[in-house]
């Protein structure tokens, strides 16, 4: 069992700063962990680059969650800590 999950809820994101948040998280050490990046309907998503980011920082646990309709901060974080596979979650 994983012990963590870290959770990042998006919306509209500025992939920049979303790369330095996914790259913090990427620093765990001496957990298990997995990544969840939640989505809230953004307009103009790309998330195609997530994959080949998370092979570079070396993990392989993770999911990408793209909701097709905006159901706001609370489902959209929900959603995520129901996918989660950790013993704990943390939500950023």
């Amino acid at each position: 069992m994983l012990q963590v999950t870290i959770i990042v809820a998006t919306y509209n994101p500025d992939n920049k700063k979303l790369k330095n948040t996914l790259a913090a998280a990427c620093s765990q050490e001496d957990v298990s962990f997995e990544i969840i990046v939640t989505d809230d309907a953004s307009r103009d998503k790309d998330f195609s680059w997530l994959p080949e980011f998370f092979k570079e920082n070396g993990v392989t646990e993770y999911k990408i969650l793209e909701h097709t309709e905006n159901g706001g901060t609370v489902k959209n974080c929900l959603d995520a800590v129901c996918a989660a596979s950790g013993k704990y979650v943390f939500l950023t």
